[in-house]
């Protein structure tokens, strides 16, 4: 069977989570039974909403994890679960860094 893309859309997804934690994906599209694979895992929702679906992240993921919502063999989205994402930077000459000198950076998951 071939996967065919959806009208679905993942608007935002809790960040950081560890094995075992709920993950919580908010946005719409999902269909009619929808199953999340990730890490080689699939895993049944525990809530699902015409606006939300919560899962428990297994504890074979690796994170960060690539993952997808398939619905009756479609997929319904597809998102990322503890992908690092810089905020801002910054150098010890406040907007740029000097040769040898530091630079900071701020964001989840990093």
């Amino acid at each position: 069977m071939t996967a065919v893309l959806l009208l679905a859309a993942v608007s935002w997804v809790s960040n950081p989570v560890r094995p075992g934690e709920h993950v919580y994906v908010a946005g719409s599209g999902w269909g009619g039974h929808p199953q999340v694979e990730i890490g080689g895992a699939t895993v049944a929702p525990d809530l699902v909403t015409d606006r939300s679906l919560v899962f428990r992240l297994p504890s074979g993921a690796a994170t960060p994890s690539q993952a997808r919502i398939v619905s009756d063999g479609r997929v319904a989205g597809t998102f990322a679960v503890n992908a690092p994402e810089v905020w801002w930077l910054e150098g010890d000459d406040f907007e740029r860094s000097t040769p040898g000198g530091r630079l900071r950076a701020f964001g989840r998951a990093l």
